[in-house]
């Protein structure tokens, strides 16, 4: 995770920016509150593509579920 804040009437949304070795992409979590994760928290994720006109490039994840990464 490089960024994330609430958004939202309520805050109850999470709009992030995340990185994949060289490739950054933006995303949005509905319904979704940012306890678990920080900025620099590597996390798993459930996600698709969608193709939004508010995003610069027009291509945004759409996180449908993420936790931390588990480490063992």
């Amino acid at each position: 995770v490089r960024t994330l804040r609430a958004v939202g009437k309520d805050g109850d949304h999470l709009k992030l920016r995340l990185k994949d070795g060289a490739v950054s992409w933006p995303a949005i979590a509905f319904r979704q509150h940012g306890d678990a994760i920080a900025e620099g928290t590597l996390i798993d994720l459930v996600w698709t593509l969608t193709n939004d006109s508010y995003v610069r490039d027009g291509l945004e994840l759409n996180v449908l579920d993420l936790r931390p990464t588990q480490t063992t």
